[in-house]
């Protein structure tokens, strides 16, 4: 059962009752308006308004639903990329702490030297 019941009831109304976008688009005012100007009955403005409440609830909670994901998304590639740079670091330490005992030793190694020749 439509939600105008068997009233009588005008084009806009009848529209207002099958086209959600419809519906939805008009501002509250616009749709109080309309409900005046046809001399709509409290009963079927509840229930469009109701209608309309909850369509854009949904609305609302689907495009919600659509940026947390999208903020998901992006954060897992943010975290690949930070993965990525860490294992980048981690393999720069490892060769800068082999360059690091190779210098020590070398520089042990010359210190070495260095002693043997003072002693002569």
């Amino acid at each position: 059962m439509s939600v105008v019941g068997v009233h009588k009831v005008s084009d806009i109304v009848m529209r207002l009752e099958k086209d959600t976008e419809f519906l939805c688009s008009l501002s509250t005012k616009e749709l109080n308006d309309i409900f005046r100007q046809e001399d709509v009955s409290m009963r079927v403005v509840d229930a469009l308004k109701k209608k309309r409440r909850m369509l854009k609830n949904k609305t609302n909670s689907d495009s919600r639903k659509s940026h947390i994901m999208e903020e998901f998304e992006e954060a897992k590639e943010e975290q690949m990329k930070l993965i990525q740079e860490v294992r980048d670091l981690e393999r720069e330490n490892t060769e800068l702490e082999i360059m690091l005992r190779e210098f020590s030793s070398s520089n042990e190694n010359m210190q070495h030297y260095l002693d043997v020749i003072d002693r002569r």
